[in-house]
């Protein structure tokens, strides 16, 4: 019995000192480590994206050295002035490691971010490649911005981008005024006349698209295209072309309407068709209609741009049309008629130019090539031509003795009386045979030249009945034969 009693003795002792020594141990250790050692974080803590659970302080310094490099080379911080964008050099920003382990231990939340310094110097020269920002110190409130900085790398994010207008020394740069104005002098007629009074002001956020449909149904505006949207559209687009807007959409109609000039067409239909923009600034602008006279306007408020906006026509053409012709049997014999008019087509280049403070061009762009094609003119034509009408006779002129003919007019001679040849006739003569060859003197003459021998055999006399029968010797026989020598 006494036996049993001294080993359990002994076991008790043997166990006391062991718990003894370990309590010792750990104690001494978390004393050791709490007054002599490192810090270490808890579980699930985090430093910006990396993990550091379970670390010591220099532990975590060593992690965030390591990861600092690839998070500056993989971010992207880019600074925004208007359109213009730069993306921040990694030499103009470090993480100090140290500060942020530090700046870690004194925050009881899970998760605690970077702390980085931003080289003033640095950040100066770069900014001031922006157009327009060559006196960055005076326009731009520097301490803001380095803080904003700061304030985007403290999550160690893929990308961010800073807004210099959010940085701005108060009274050093001009407010939102009216930048950019379109007017027409057609009113919008029937339920469109409401349009405007409807629309009133329209906000495009930052780096935002615009879309025309989409801005008339948020107004509760029904519409079904025609020459009312198209009037309206086309002002809002000629407003965004002095503008430094994207034109993302935009369509044409195969005809234009006269309302509309010439290289600001919009179509806009509710089956598809749109006019979309993007706002590429970093501030917001805000489209303004209103009601003129005249018509109606379209404004766009906001920050005036760095640079002057131009816009012009670099080509303009008039192109002819053809006419037409369609063949129609119903029509009258050589007659035609006009079935459609022609006009004219149409072909426009419009420009935009960017121009620095010295005129100088910065950059230029085609914002539309619109052609129109001709409408050629029709005409019916009937299919036969017109029956040709015969001559008008012309007044016959009188002759010598008041009769008609060629050379004097046809001779009008009166029948003889009692047999007698009239005044004006010369009696019928045949030479005697004799006489054929008495020479110049005679009554009769050989025609000049030879003459073959049938001729003279044909031209005889025929002397029993004493008349000169007349052949083929080339004198008409209607003729009647020269007396000479009387």
């Amino acid at each position: 019995m006494e036996k049993q009693k001294w080993f359990a003795g002994v076991f008790a002792a043997i166990t006391g000192i062991a718990v003894f020594l370990t309590l010792f141990t750990y104690a001494g250790s978390a004393t050791y480590a709490h007054l002599f050692g490192e810090e270490h974080f808890s579980e699930d803590r985090q430093i910006a994206s990396a993990d550091v659970s379970g670390m010591s302080v220099s532990e975590a310094e060593t992690h965030i050295e390591k990861q600092a490099q690839t998070w500056i080379n993989e971010s992207d911080l880019v600074l925004q002035w208007f359109d213009e964008q730069l993306t921040v050099s990694d030499t103009i920003v470090d993480i100090d490691a140290e500060e942020t382990v530090n700046e870690a231990l004194t925050n009881d939340g899970a998760q605690s971010g970077l702390v980085s310094h931003v080289e003033e110097d640095s950040l100066a020269e770069e900014v001031s490649r922006f157009t327009g920002l060559a006196n960055f110190t005076e326009r731009v409130d520097l301490p803001s911005l380095k803080a904003a900085i700061k304030a985007e790398l403290s999550a160690a994010p893929a990308s961010a981008q800073i807004s210099l207008h959010d940085h701005k020394n108060p009274g050093t740069a001009p407010g939102k005024t009216i930048v950019a104005r379109a007017e027409r002098d057609a009113a919008l007629d029937g339920e469109a006349s409401e349009w405007i009074g409807q629309l009133g002001e329209f906000t495009i956020e930052a780096n935002s698209s615009y879309s025309f449909r989409d801005m008339l149904n948020e107004q509760g505006i029904v519409y079904h295209g025609g020459e009312n949207a198209a009037v309206l559209s086309s002002a809002v687009f000629e407003t965004f072309v002095q503008s430094n807007f994207d034109i993302v959409e935009r369509h044409i109609r195969h005809e234009r309407f006269d309302a509309v000039p010439l290289g600001y067409d919009a179509a806009v239909t509710d089956n598809g068709k749109d006019l979309q923009a993007e706002n590429v600034n970093d501030t917001s602008y805000t489209l303004r209609f209103d009601s003129t006279p005249e018509g109606f306007a379209v404004e766009l408020e906001g920050y005036d741009w760095p640079y002057a906006i131009e816009t012009g026509t670099k080509t303009e053409e008039q192109i002819e049309y053809d006419t037409r012709v369609r063949f129609d049997d119903q029509l009258p014999p050589g007659t035609a008629e006009s079935i459609k008019d022609g006009k004219e087509g149409e072909f426009i280049r419009l420009t935009r130019s960017f121009l620095d403070e010295a005129d100088e061009v910065i950059r230029e762009e085609t914002v539309s090539e619109d052609f129109y094609a001709p409408q050629h003119a029709l005409i019916a034509r009937s299919t036969e031509e017109a029956p040709e009408e015969p001559p008008a006779e012309e007044p016959a002129e009188r002759g010598l003795n008041g009769g008609t003919g060629e050379a004097g007019g046809e001779q009008e001679t009166d029948a003889p009386v009692n047999g007698q040849p009239d005044r004006g006739e010369r009696p019928e003569v045949s030479p005697p045979a004799s006489d054929r060859d008495a020479g110049e003197n005679s009554f009769y003459q050989e025609p000049a030249g030879d003459e073959s021998d049938d001729t003279d055999e044909e031209d005889t006399l025929n002397r029993e009945s004493g008349s000169f029968q007349p052949g083929s010797s080339g004198i008409d026989e209607t003729d009647e034969r020269p007396l000479k020598g009387r």
